[in-house]
């Protein structure tokens, strides 16, 4: 009798723990979670573009992927900074705007982002993935850093618009003044010397 329950307990601990397994590894299959940072990988590198606005502007991608290196068919807010090595970051981050939406050929998961730098010289790239709605859920960070040869210095005195000071403004100011006086001078002169002969031609 007990040799029985102890066999008949043996038996339900079998079933119990193989349900178990099998519950493990259905959500293993069909439990998938997006937005779980285990499931998804991310990289960034610059996109390649047939063309630029300027050599300033500079585009690079985003792209997430389940591990298997699959496209994803969630969505994801990805944001971007950028700043110079040892530096803060220039703007408050931007949001990234998923590419496959602009172009459908692109897959999903790519995120395409433009930043705007202000010179030449090494600069880092800095996004990060995060669930939608939860921004404070990071689910990955990439950094990449360029080194931007041909960007134009933003922040250049021959840059700057050019403005007179006021002292040179007032020359000016007086220049015209004086050209406008002598004008006047001049056609008065004129009127003085004619008008004699006006008069007398009309007393003929």
């Amino acid at each position: 009798m007990v040799a029985r329950r102890v066999g008949l307990l043996a038996s339900a601990l079998a079933v119990l723990l193989f349900l178990g397994l099998a519950g493990q590894a259905a959500a293993a299959t069909t439990g998938y979670n997006p937005y779980d940072s285990a499931s998804i990988k991310a990289s960034i590198k610059r996109a390649l573009l047939d063309h630029t606005i300027a050599p300033n502007y500079v585009t690079f991608d985003i792209t997430v992927t389940k591990t298997d290196g699959t496209a994803p068919t969630a969505k994801y807010n990805v944001f971007q900074t950028f700043n110079q090595p040892g530096k803060d970051p220039t703007d408050n981050p931007s949001k990234c705007q998923e590419e496959h939406f602009n172009s459908p050929e692109v897959p999903r998961g790519v995120y395409r982002c433009t930043a705007i730098v202000s010179g030449p010289g090494r600069w880092e790239f800095n996004g990060t993935v995060s669930q939608p709605g939860n921004l404070q859920h990071i689910l990955k960070t990439v950094s990449i850093t360029l080194n931007i040869v041909d960007a134009a210095s933003l922040h250049t005195p021959d840059a700057a618009p050019q403005h007179r000071s006021p002292g040179k403004r007032f020359v000016h100011f007086v220049g015209q003044a004086h050209g406008a006086v002598a004008g006047g001078l001049l056609l008065l002169t004129g009127v003085l010397v004619f008008l004699p002969h006006l008069r007398r031609k009309a007393e003929r």
